[in-house]
């Protein structure tokens, strides 16, 4: 586990999308939050679950966002290990209201156990545009291992990120 006082982010896969369709990594008024992004995954303070991208390449289908990550890869992609496998496995078992009954169905990836599981395993706290008051998204699970959780705006706060006109 990380040190508390180090700053670590897992993210979700709600959140590449909407980097990619509300802050365009080409278009210059985004530029800081790319740099800052890619700057944290060099750094191994940015990362996700490897289920992320294949919910990614499923679901999306997005040349972009399948670019960038095999791009980052190497440090942004965390392989299921055993820990954390065992671990998203105990939060399925304690908390199965966070499954998508549509995607067990049609056994189609599940990030989101393994993701709590990551961040717990390295001490981050997950950034998820999933909301907090809906007692089956990743928020809601993530507070029962007081791991925090935060949206894109929360982090761009912590990261001191601004939008400056020139």
């Amino acid at each position: 586990m990380k040190l508390p006082f180090i700053k670590s982010y897992c993210i979700d896969t709600n959140v590449l999308i909407t980097l990619k369709e509300h802050y365009p990594k080409k278009a210059p008024a985004f530029k800081a939050v790319w740099e800052e992004i890619e700057r944290l995954i060099k750094e191994g303070n940015m990362f996700t679950v490897e289920l992320v991208e294949d919910e990614i390449k499923k679901y999306v289908g997005d040349d972009f966002l399948v670019k960038w990550i095999k791009t980052h890869r190497k440090q942004f992609i965390v392989p299921i290990d055993s820990e954390i496998w065992t671990a998203g496995k105990k939060i399925m078992g304690e908390h199965p209201e966070l499954l998508d009954k549509k995607k067990l169905a049609d056994n189609e990836p599940e990030a989101d156990p393994f993701l709590i599981a990551l961040a717990y395993s390295r001490g981050s706290a997950i950034i998820t545009q999933e909301s907090k008051t809906n007692p089956n998204k990743i928020p809601t699970i993530a507070g029962y291992y007081e791991i925090k959780c935060i949206d894109l705006f929360e982090f761009f706060n912590e990261q001191k990120l601004e939008f400056v006109k020139r």
